[in-house]
């Protein structure tokens, strides 16, 4: 396709208009270039229509399906004119569309699914028309935007939603309670925002989830029973763990149902990479009551199609040390509950029996140079385990002894 291509294109708009209040298309003729047109934009190298905009023209008329043919434009604002007819579905080939802007019309029909579903698009907006049947968004992917405000309790309205993408925005508020009604749902990523307050119960009806990711926000309370119920689900849900190299989150291992703890490295950071390498090769030949135990590690790509490196370890019911010796930056749930002095000796037994185990008695001695509260662990019974190894350094072969703790 050519520019011809849209000059055409913008003829034909102009063909199916019977009313022209402000005549707009005056300026619609073969002695003005039509990049030059009233309401047209083009790009400066190309020449290709970038911007149709003939909001608030006073049109009466039904719009050509050779708009279509302008495989160039980014922006289409028609809004608060009098177009009626259906909205027409070669409008979904506008690959680089971003914004659909068709409010205060008269269009009626159905909403053509080729539209809903393209990835690019940033903004329809549909207001105060006549559309009528069921709205066929199957996917909603605004990942990685800026957008703002609250997410609104009409999603739950939206019944064949498959896939929320609506990762790394600014979105704040809480979860609508109403998302408990796209039973269709399968991904729900909602990750870097500021989303806050309590995961709503109702989540846990969307019994075709098989991954969700709600990392990095600011939501409070327990996770939904529910959630953790369901056969297939791949979860993340920040616990609050975060360090130079990685954050925690906490999981469900599908096969066995058991609670575990999963770090995931931050690959964008300088040695995160080489964090994740020290970990696996500290971590694959120890064992020790009282280290935390490696589950398995993973390698591959998120949802993001970014590379996606994680460690997955037993999870621990009581979280750090650091958290009962600091009783202020305790959950809520555990009030201002405090260690007493045997828990706090037995604590430091543990800790000296893991670091005798680790210089003493493995086939290599391991150093592990970044021993501190927030990297103990507790478990159910508050007996402690050593864990975050990215900075270990193994040392030259020793002499393996043999341990009753092993």
């Amino acid at each position: 396709m050519s520019n011809e291509t849209d000059r055409q294109a913008l003829l034909a708009i102009k063909d199916l208009v019977q009313g022209d209040a402000f005549p707009v298309f005056r300026s619609w003729n073969h002695s003005i270039h039509f990049c030059k047109w009233e309401g047209v934009t083009c790009g400066r190298k190309h020449q290709r229509v970038t911007m149709l905009d003939l909001s608030s023209r006073g049109l009466v008329g039904s719009l050509s399906p050779h708009v279509g043919n302008l495989t160039f434009v980014r922006t289409m604002d028609l809004r608060n004119n009098n177009f009626h007819g259906t909205i027409p579905k070669e409008i979904g080939r506008l690959f680089r569309l971003q914004q659909v802007i068709l409010a205060k019309n008269s269009f009626g029909g159905k909403l053509p699914t080729n539209i809903t579903g393209r990835s690019n698009i940033k903004e329809i907006n549909l207001f105060s028309n006549r559309l009528g049947g069921e709205i066929p968004v199957v996917s909603f992917i605004v990942g990685a935007n800026m957008l703002s405000g609250s997410i609104p309790e009409s999603i739950g309205k939206l019944s064949k939603l498959e896939q929320i993408y609506m990762y790394t925005n600014k979105l704040s508020g809480k979860i609508p309670s109403s998302i408990g009604n796209l039973t269709q749902l399968s991904i729900l990523s909602l990750s870097e925002n500021k989303l806050e307050e309590r995961i709503p119960n109702s989540l846990g009806n969307c019994k075709r989830l098989v991954g969700i990711d709600l990392g990095y926000n600011n939501l409070t309370g327990t996770i939904p029973g529910q959630i953790f119920r369901l056969s297939a689900l791949s979860i993340g849900l920040f616990l609050g763990g975060e360090g130079k190299y990685g954050s925690i989150f906490k999981g469900i291992l599908n096969s066995t149902g058991q609670t575990i703890a999963v770090k995931v490295l931050k690959l964008q950071e300088r040695g995160g990479n080489r964090s994740f390498q020290a970990k696996c090769e500290t971590l694959k030949n120890i064992r020790h009551r009282n280290l935390v135990k490696i589950i398995t590690s993973c390698s591959s790509i998120d949802f993001n199609r970014n590379d996606f490196k994680a460690l997955v370890f037993e999870f621990m019911e009581n979280g750090s040390l650091d958290n009962w010796l600091y009783p202020e930056c305790l959950h809520e749930q555990q009030g201002t509950v405090s260690l007493n002095l045997i828990q706090r000796l037995n604590i430091a037994i543990d800790v000296a029996s893991a670091l005798d185990y680790l210089h003493y008695h493995c086939e290599v001695a391991i150093i592990h140079r970044d021993l501190k509260p927030n990297n103990v662990l507790l478990d159910a019974d508050f007996c402690a385990h050593v864990s975050d190894f990215g900075l270990a350094k193994i040392l030259l072969p020793t002499v393996c002894r043999s341990n009753n703790q092993q």
